[in-house]
C-alpha cells in the first residue's frame, strides 16, 4: 500500500512537472491567476472598510451609538460566511465568472444602499453587501485557485487569502482623507462605483482551471479501497474543525482591527495616524500569511 501510494504521487508528480510547462497546474500562468485574484479580492476587501475608517464620524453623522455602526460591519462578515455557502453553491451551476459579477455588482448595491444615510439603509446594505458580494466572490475564487496548484497550494491560498490584508493596507489612508473632504456618503457610493467598474472587467480574465493530472488505473484502484481522510479525520469533521478554528481565530483579530481607527479619535490620536496604524496591523497579517503558507507546503 505504501509503494502503491508513493507511484501514485510519483506519477501526479511527473504530470504536474509536464503541465506546468504548458500551463497547467503549479505553472505560470498559475501564478498569474493567483495574481489577478489577488487584485479582485483587495478590491472586494475595500468595501468594508468603509465603516471601519470611519466609524467616528458617520456616529456623529448618524447621532446613534457606536455599536449600532459595529454590528453594520458584522453583518458584513457574517454574511460573507453564511452567503459564501450559497454563492460557492451557485458557482458550481452557473460558472464563476457569473457569480463573481454578481458579487460584483451586490457590492455597488449594497454600498450604495448604506450611502442612503438612515440606520436601516446601512443595515440591509452592508448584510447584502456580505451575503451575495463579498459571498459570492471570495469563497468562490478560493477554490478557484485551489485547482490551478498542487505543491505549491498552500502559498497560492495564503496569497489570495490576504486580500484583506491588502486592501488593509492600500484603502485607510485614502478612505480618511476622501471622509475628509467628501463626506462618508460620497466615498461610500464612489467605492461601490469602483468596485464595479474593476472587478467586472477582471472577472473576464479568468480562465478555465487545468484538469487534474489523471492517475494510472491500478493506482487510482489502490487509493479508491477507503474512504479519503483528511489528517486522520472524515472530510466533514475536518471541515468542521476548520470552521470551528477560522472563527476562534477570526474574533480576536476582527474586534480591534473594527475599532482601532476610531479608538484613535477617543485619546486625541490623528484620524491620519489611526489610519496608518490599521493598515500596518494588516500589512504585519499579510507577511505572516505568506510565510506561514509557503511552511505548509514544506512541512504540511
Amino acid at each position: 500500500m505504501v509503494s502503491e501510494s508513493l507511484r501514485a504521487r510519483r506519477w501526479r508528480r511527473r504530470s504536474m512537472d509536464s503541465a506546468a510547462g504548458s500551463g497547467g497546474v503549479d505553472s505560470r500562468a498559475s501564478w498569474k491567476t493567483a495574481w489577478l485574484v489577488l487584485a479582485i479580492l483587495s478590491v472586494s476587501y475595500g468595501s468594508p472598510l468603509v465603516i471601519v475608517v470611519g466609524m467616528k464620524p458617520m456616529q456623529e453623522a448618524l447621532g446613534t451609538d457606536r455599536s449600532v455602526l459595529a454590528l453594520a460591519g458584522a453583518l458584513v462578515w457574517v454574511g460573507t460566511g453564511s452567503g459564501g455557502i450559497l454563492m460557492g453553491w451557485l458557482a458550481d451551476r452557473i460558472g464563476l465568472r457569473r457569480t463573481v459579477t454578481i458579487g460584483a455588482c451586490m457590492i455597488a448595491g449594497g454600498l450604495a444602499l448604506s450611502s442612503v444615510g438612515s440606520i436601516w439603509a446601512l443595515y440591509v446594505g452592508h448584510a447584502l453587501l456580505g451575503f451575495l458580494g463579498n459571498g459570492g466572490v471570495y469563497p468562490p475564487l478560493l477554490v478557484y485557485v485551489s485547482r490551478w496548484f498542487e505543491r505549491r497550494r498552500g502559498a497560492a491560498i495564503a496569497l489570495i487569502s490576504s486580500g484583506q490584508y491588502v486592501a488593509g493596507v492600500l484603502w485607510p489612508a485614502l478612505f480618511e482623507q476622501g471622509l475628509t473632504a467628501f463626506g462618508w456618503q460620497t466615498v461610500m457610493l464612489a467605492y461601490g462605483v469602483f468596485a464595479l467598474a474593476f472587478i467586472l472587467p477582471a472577472a473576464m480574465f479568468l480562465k478555465e482551471p487545468p484538469k487534474p493530472a489523471p492517475v494510472p488505473a491500478r493506482h487510482a484502484s489502490s487509493a479508491s479501497g477507503g474512504r479519503p481522510r483528511v489528517a486522520g479525520f472524515s472530510p466533514n469533521v475536518a471541515q468542521t474543525l476548520i470552521c470551528v478554528a477560522g472563527f476562534c481565530c477570526c474574533i480576536p483579530m476582527s474586534v480591534p482591527s473594527a475599532h482601532i481607527v476610531a479608538l484613535c479619535g477617543d485619546i486625541g490620536i490623528k484620524p491620519t495616524h489611526g489610519a496608518a496604524m490599521l493598515s500596518v496591523m494588516l500589512g504585519s497579517a499579510f507577511l505572516a500569511r505568506q510565510a506561514w503558507g509557503s511552511l505548509a507546503d514544506r512541512i504540511g
